[in-house]
């Protein structure tokens, strides 16, 4: 709502003995009087409305303006000429108690559906004790479309200086125009060396129409068509299009197509037609009147400029640059490196002045950090006439290190010869930080500092390439800590939390220089020892065992003791890394399995019967308990944030053992994969989610896929089988696939994506943010919703760069057309922030437990 705009010098005094008939509290019938005098003073359209928003009386230009005879309009409600999203607002001034004058820009609507935009004057009248309104309603269309074209010219400049591609920019025209002016096509055409015109872009409803427009308008074979009347006279041509004098010889083309007007305009620059724009309009007047034709015969001119620039492109490519680079630092110098010129902010980025830099050479910003021979490779490309680009590192006057990305690029005279060099500096110190910060998150665990998962493959790489080089070995130690879950469950999170960032730097001091320490994740931890024998890793392996189990943990007036389970492998070079890593593994779950508190050492010539008894074992008990129903699913609810309201649940597998008690997935999933079993459990939930939707369609599930089981094409081919012979929604079901999954083997995941998506199945991307490569797959991956890692969220409320990776995550997901969703959502300050930030859903404790019945409501 704008403030009012003074009345017209007629309105105004017409008004007043209105409210002086008001103030007198004349009957109704007196103030009709006065509004009907008041009408012969203005051309506006003039509505007298009752208390409750009817009509009580309209003059003839709002029988004009909104297509309704008198009769029509009298008693009909306010809302009826209103655009139905746009009522609440003229509600709103309407239901002001103290308001006498208002005015608002909106929208209202014809009897025959169609809306244009006005400026509505209200003014509130007291009549016989009750307030009446007397509206005084203007068609701003044509200002609507003044100011809409004066912004297309400026974003079609924007594109002019930006060196967009001409074809691109010239659609964007013929698109803008259509909404505009709310027409059936918009054609433009560039004229070609033999003065034919030849069609660059189309918009529009008829935009796909095969006819030629010199068949669709011309309406007699003696008048040349428009198009090459406008491009003969320079001229604008416009008309109606009329019925066809002989309907049998096929030229009702335009009449067919609903056209009734149309407006050529040539688009001419230096006396020469560059190419023609022509709009054709379903109503008789729409392109003839004066409005319409001023407005595109200036944008034409514009329109012929921006065709002029892409054909002398290659002669301003000089200018073009330095416009485009004047907000980084601009340096030009002689053949021999001399500073001839500099823009300001290269004073900016080095602090040295146009008078202290010129005379003087870009040696002054010399840092010392790069070697002479790559000050050589530079000059050699340069003067060789090739652009050179890279990141430098550069001194400022004050001393100051900074990194700019450098662009030099030579000049030639006519002759060819190399005259002078262009740098472009862009100073890119902020965002080498922030990358040097997210290769850190990349490759360091964000709660200890340590390093993690993905350091530690890096590291056992090179160690098992050395050792397969040499005699010489290493060793890897794989550690878990005994009952952490407990801590976690009796003490929440965040003393979990500090209990790991306590351990980290105890365990440091059983190790070496050199010794690797990493988080894998979880309670577990691994040691790499790039040189040591088997005796030197388990005398450590001993040290960090007694660490452990002598620490106590004091925290909220209790104290707690530990353990910590140790599996050690040598590595000599005779096996890979994840042959190591698996021999490492089987180590550790023997310790676990024989008691923990313990250090179990399998040498390589072990692996053969450590996993022979591990596989026998778990193979018997995974089969046993598919055998005897022992797998169950547990639910936890999938919240729209917004409304708090479970749209989604996630079924997830649990085992029951023998003994009654639950095994989390976190025990038997890994070993399932590794034993070649994922499989056959991935069949059995699959299964057991299609009978729950079979028995309430209502719900949406989410089911994990292992990684594994991306390879199995009999496992693909047996779900889509089972989701044929359900008969269920299948966008009702959505398969989660883990980020690592993606990444390793990305023809695998699109393939099955390809092929349920096809089925109406739907996907989201697990875990998302743990690999480092994770924006550049997201786009190739074609999941509808991410998940963003829990390892993210938890800490939402205390963590500001947990929330800048987590708004970061949110917007390239909402880039790319898919839904966010947020794991490990614990407390409601995590909620409301997830919410600010715009993310669509949650999962975790604050909403609720994983559990064996479905609860479609949350607390």
């Amino acid at each position: 709502m704008r403030k009012r705009r003074p009345a017209t010098k007629h309105l105004q005094s017409a008004l007043s003995p209105l409210r002086a008939t008001a103030r007198l509290s004349l009957q109704v019938q007196a103030a009709l009087e006065q509004y009907r005098l008041l009408a012969k003073h203005t051309r506006d359209i003039l509505l007298f409305l009752q208390d409750d928003g009817r009509i009580m009386e309209a003059n003839r230009a709002a029988e004009f303006a909104y297509g309704y005879e008198r009769s029509q309009l009298l008693g009909r409600s306010f809302r009826d000429l209103c655009e139905p999203q746009r009522v609440s607002e003229t509600e709103a001034v309407m239901a002001a108690p103290e308001l006498r004058e208002a005015s608002l820009e909106t929208v209202h609507r014809r009897a025959d559906g169609t809306t244009f935009p006005v400026e509505v004057d209200f003014n509130a009248v007291d009549v016989a004790g009750r307030r009446r309104w007397l509206w005084v309603v203007r068609d701003i269309t044509q200002r609507r479309r003044t100011e809409l074209m004066r912004e297309l010219l400026r974003a079609v400049d924007h594109r002019i200086l930006q060196n967009q591609p001409m074809d691109d920019t010239l659609q964007y025209i013929c698109n803008q125009l259509t909404g505009v002016f709310n027409v059936l096509l918009v054609w433009l055409g560039t004229r070609e060396a033999d003065g034919s015109v030849k069609a660059r872009a189309r918009a529009g409803v008829l935009a796909g129409s095969d006819l030629e427009l010199a068949e669709v308008l011309t309406g007699d074979q003696d008048r040349p068509d428009p198009i090459r009347a406008a491009v003969a006279t320079c001229r604008p041509q416009s008309g109606r299009v009329a019925e066809p004098a002989d309907p049998a010889a096929g030229r009702d083309g335009a009449r067919a197509l609903g056209i009734r007007s149309y407006l050529v305009l040539p688009l001419v620059a230096r006396d020469e037609v560059l190419g023609v724009l022509a709009l054709y309009s379903a109503q008789p007047e729409a392109l003839i009147s004066a409005g319409p034709v001023a407005d595109l015969q200036s944008f034409s001119k514009q329109v012929a400029l921006a065709l002029l620039a892409a054909r002398h492109q290659e002669q301003i490519i000089l200018q073009t640059v330095a416009l485009e680079s004047a907000a980084n630092a601009v340096i030009i110098t002689d053949r021999n490196g001399r500073i001839h010129w500099v823009n300001p902010a290269f004073t900016r980025l080095t602090g040295y002045t146009p008078q202290e830099a010129i005379g003087d050479t870009p040696r002054m910003l010399k840092s010392g950090q790069h070697s002479e021979s790559f000050y050589q490779e530079l000059w050699e490309t340069i003067l060789a006439g090739r652009t050179w680009r890279s990141e430098v590192y550069n001194r400022r006057k004050d001393g100051s290190l900074y990194i700019d990305e450098q662009t030099i690029t030579p000049v030639r005279d006519a002759t060819g010869d190399i005259t002078h060099f262009i740098t472009i500096k862009q100073d890119v110190t902020d965002r080498k930080r922030q990358e040097e910060r997210i290769r850190h998150l990349v490759m360091y665990d964000p709660l200890t500092g340590l390093p993690n998962r993905h350091s530690l493959q890096q590291g056992l790489e090179r160690v098992v390439s050395r050792c397969s080089r040499s005699v010489q070995t290493g060793a890897l130690l794989l550690l878990d800590l005994d009952e952490f879950k407990v801590v976690n469950d009796t003490l929440g999170h965040p003393a979990g939390d500090q209990l790991l960032t306590v351990l980290a730097p105890l365990m440091g001091r059983c190790l070496r220089p050199g010794d690797l320490l990493a988080r894998l994740g979880g309670d577990e931890f691994a040691v790499l020892l790039a040189e040591a024998d088997l005796s030197t890793a388990k005398d450590l392996a001993e040290c960090l065992r007694r660490e452990v189990d002598e620490f106590r943990f004091h925290t909220g007036g209790q104290i707690l003791s530990l353990s910590v389970s140790i599996g050690v492998t040598q590595i000599d070079g005779s096996l890979d890394v994840k042959t190591v890593l698996s021999l490492a593994d089987a180590a550790l779950y023997t310790a676990k399995e024989t008691g923990k508190n313990r250090v179990v050492v399998h040498r390589p010539d072990d692996l053969t019967t450590a996993r022979q008894a591990q596989a026998s074992h778990w193979i018997t008990y995974i089969k046993d308990a598919l055998r005897e129903g022992r797998f169950i699913l547990h639910f936890q609810p999938v919240v729209r944030i917004g409304s708090g309201k479970a749209e989604h649940f996630e079924a997830l597998v649990r085992l029951r053992g023998e003994a009654g008690e639950i095994i989390p997935p976190g025990v038997f999933i890994p070993l399932a994969e590794r034993f070649g079993l994922v499989s056959q459990i991935d069949r059995w939930v699959i299964t057991s989610v299609l009978e729950l939707l079979q028995a309430r369609p209502e719900l949406k599930i989410f089911v994990n896929l292992s990684g594994r089981s991306l390879g199995d094409e009999s496992l693909l081919e047996f779900v889509e089988t089972r989701i044929r012979a359900s008969g269920i929604t299948p966008g009702h079901l959505a398969l989660e696939i883990t980020e690592t999954a993606a990444v390793t083997d990305l023809a695998q995941v699109q393939h099955w994506m390809s092929r349920l998506r096809d089925l109406g199945c739907r996907f989201a991307l697990d875990d998302f943010g743990t690999g480092f490569s994770s924006f550049s797959y997201l786009q190739a991956i074609p999941a509808d919703y991410v998940k963003i890692d829990g390892s993210f969220v938890r800490n939402l409320d205390t963590d500001p760069t947990s929330r800048a990776i987590v708004q970061a995550i949110n917007t390239v997901a909402h880039t790319l057309g898919k839904e966010v969703i947020a794991e490990w959502v614990e407390s409601a300050s995590v909620a409301g922030i997830l919410h600010e930030l715009g993310v669509e859903f949650g999962q975790g404790y604050f909403w609720g437990l994983p559990g064996v019945e479905i609860c479609t409501t949350t607390a």
